[in-house]
């Protein structure tokens, strides 16, 4: 047996850091984040405890982990920039595509949300929401402010809460919820 490539060990790190995220994520969705043990999870994952100590020193790391990859995936493909504003076209685009991210990858949102929505979680990530949600708030204010609008940051508020809402609406119902249109109206309406 060759040895392996700085490559394959960092690929199989990769694999080893998602899968306890996974486990992570379900164990804390079942049980709450404060109930959750790292042996659990640990458990959850395939991994032994003090390996799993190895890619996160506590739960509170885990969590912030965690939130900070599921805004990164929101954010894929776009680039905040406070110096530019978006085009509606770009807008558009990031909605639309962060929008179909939660729609297909339902049951991660559903666990993500489920976990995120409890108390203790909510004060841990404070930091991360406001580091990751305040330049695209702004950015967005930006877009309403190039447009003309009198408050630009009250409509960007209105429409994040807004998408929160059709996420959350859509979760809740999913066979009856009319998401894409849903989407379109909020598109047409707000952008």
């Amino acid at each position: 047996m060759s040895p392996r490539t700085k490559e394959q060990f960092d690929e199989i790190r990769s694999e080893r850091k998602a899968r306890i995220m996974q486990a992570a994520l379900e164990v804390f969705s079942e049980e709450g984040f404060g109930k959750a043990s790292i042996s659990k999870i640990a458990g959850r994952a395939g991994v032994s405890k003090g390996l799993m100590y190895n890619y996160f020193k506590s739960k509170e790391e885990l969590i912030e982990t965690i939130f900070i990859d599921a805004m990164t995936r929101l954010m894929s493909g776009f680039e905040v920039n406070p110096k530019t504003t978006p085009s509606k076209e770009e807008f558009t685009l990031f909605i639309k595509k962060s929008m179909d991210d939660f729609k297909n990858n339902l049951p991660y949102w559903r666990m993500y949300f489920s976990v995120m929505m409890q108390a203790d979680v909510m004060h841990k990530v404070e930091k991360e929401l406001f580091e990751f949600a305040m330049p695209v708030i702004m950015m967005m204010a930006k877009y309403y402010e190039s447009q003309g609008f009198e408050n630009p940051l009250a409509k960007a508020r209105l429409l994040a809460a807004t998408l929160d809402g059709i996420g959350l609406n859509y979760m809740m119902d999913t066979e009856n919820f009319p998401y894409e249109e849903a989407i379109d109206m909020i598109i047409e309406k707000l952008i």
